[in-house]
């Protein structure tokens, strides 16, 4: 997982700019970064929908783009 993270974050650097995403979940925390990539926490015991994202590393299997509760996910929107 961390050498993964590590190579993507090296792949997706640019310039430092963080947008905070509402989620309608107290207990989901999600910003975007650099306007093409996410960053989605779920601190809740339920799981999170992640919408329609790539995953491109996650701290926990994404089951049917379920975020589990206790896990982080960058991700890549569609479209």
């Amino acid at each position: 997982l961390y050498r993964r993270a590590l190579a993507l974050r090296r792949e997706l650097v640019a310039e430092e700019h963080l947008t905070w995403l509402e989620t309608g979940d107290p207990d989901v925390l999600r910003f975007r970064r650099h306007d093409t990539w996410e960053v989605v926490t779920n601190f809740g015991s339920q799981p999170h929908a992640l919408g329609d994202v790539d995953v491109l590393v996650a701290s926990r299997p994404v089951v049917d783009g379920m975020l589990p509760s206790e896990a982080t996910a960058w991700v890549s929107p569609r479209g």
